[in-house]
C-alpha cells in the first residue's frame, strides 16, 4: 500500500508539493504505526516455541517489514534520480530514516529468533547423553564406538534436524538461517566447553571430529546456510585431537589456528595447548617440553 501511494505521488510530477511531503508522511507512519503494531502483535503473541504459530507469525512480520522499508527505499531513490535527479536532496534524510526502521525491523526478529533457537537447544542431550560420553575408547573397541555413535544419532542428530525441518518451512527463509545459525552459535558453544573437560584417544578423536562434521553438515543443509564459522573453534579443537604426533600438533597449533582468515572465531594459542593436553596418546612430559617452547606454559593452568 505505501509503494503504490508513492507511485501515485511520482505520476504527479510535483516533488516539493507532493512527493516529498508524502515520503516523509509514509515514514512516519512506518515509525509511528506499523512499527509499534508489530512489537505489540509479538508481545501478546505469547512463548517462543515451535508449536505457537502466532509467535512465527509475529516474526515473520517483522522480518518481511524489514524487507519492505528497504524496497520501498529503492524504489524512493531509483524514481527520484529518474524523475528529479535535481532535487534528489529532498529524499536524502527519508532514505536515511527507512534504511534505520528496516534495521531496527531485523534487530526485533532477530531477537525473537533467538527466543526460539533457545527454545530448541537439545539441554537434555548436552547435559545427560554427552556428558556422558567417553572419548577413551580404547580397549571397547566397535562396541563401545558404535553405542557412541548411535546414542548422537538418536539422541541428537536426528531429532534436532526433523524438529529444524519441520520449522524452518514455517519461517521466512531469512528468519530460518537466523534460527540455525543462533541455534548453532549455542549449541557449539555448549560442546566446546564440555569438550575441553574430557580425554581423547585415537579412535575417540576421530569420532568426535566425525560427529561435529554431520552436525555441522546437517544444520548447514537444514536452512541452506553455511554454519561453518559458528563452528569453526569447535572444528579447530577436533582438527588438533586428530594429530599424529605432538610435533605435528603444535606444529598444526602455531601454522593453521595462529594464522586463520580475519573474522573467523578461533582458538587461541593457549586453548589450542589445552587441547593437546586433552589426547591420552600424547606423554605428557612431550606435550610440555613443546607448550615451553611455544611460551605457552602448563596447559592444566591455562
Amino acid at each position: 500500500m505505501l509503494l503504490k501511494s508513492f507511485h501515485r505521488s511520482v505520476r504527479t510530477r510535483n516533488a516539493t508539493l507532493v512527493v516529498a511531503p508524502l515520503l516523509n508522511q509514509l515514514t512516519d507512519a512506518v515509525r509511528e504505526i506499523v512499527r509499534p503494531a508489530l512489537l505489540r502483535r509479538l508481545n501478546l503473541s505469547g512463548p517462543a516455541e515451535p508449536t505457537n504459530s502466532d509467535f512465527l507469525v509475529a516474526s515473520n512480520s517483522l522480518e518481511c517489514a524489514a524487507y519492505y522499508c528497504r524496497k520501498l527505499r529503492d524504489v524512493v531513490a531509483a524514481d527520484f534520480a529518474e524523475h528529479f535527479a535535481s532535487l534528489t536532496p529532498l529524499a536524502e534524510v527519508a532514505l536515511g530514516e527507512l534504511e534505520a526502521l528496516a534495521s531496527l525491523f531485523e534487530s526485533h526478529a532477530s531477537d525473537a529468533i533467538e527466543q526460539l533457537a533457545a527454545s530448541l537447544m537439545p539441554t537434555g542431550w548436552l547435559l545427560i547423553e554427552f556428558a556422558d560420553m567417553d572419548f577413551r575408547i580404547g580397549n571397547g573397541g566397535d562396541a563401545a564406538e558404535n553405542a557412541l555413535r548411535s546414542a548422537f544419532d538418536e539422541k541428537l542428530l536426528a531429532p534436532l534436524g526433523v524438529a529444524l525441518s519441520s520449522l524452518v518451512v514455517r519461517l521466512r527463509s531469512t528468519n530460518g538461517q537466523t534460527l540455525v545459525r543462533q541455534l548453532s552459535t549455542a549449541l557449539a558453544s555448549q560442546i566446546e566447553r564440555a569438550a575441553f573437560q574430557k580425554r581423547f584417544d585415537e579412535v575417540g578423536a576421530m569420532l568426535f571430529s566425525e560427529q561435529m562434521r554431520r552436525l555441522s553438515d546437517e544444520l548447514s543443509l537444514v536452512a541452506d546456510t553455511s554454519v561453518r564459522n559458528e563452528f569453526s573453534r569447535v572444528a579447530q579443537l577436533a582438527f588438533l585431537l586428530n594429530a599424529g604426533s605432538v610435533q605435528e600438533a603444535a606444529a598444526l597449533l602455531v601454522s593453521h589456528i595462529g594464522s586463520m582468515v580475519a573474522g573467523t572465531a578461533r582458538l587461541s594459542l593457549a586453548e589450542g595447548a589445552v587441547a593437546l593436553s586433552r589426547r591420552v596418546e600424547f606423554d605428557r612430559t612431550e606435550v610440555q617440553e613443546v607448550l615451553s617452547s611455544l611460551g605457552l606454559g602448563d596447559a592444566e593452568d591455562v
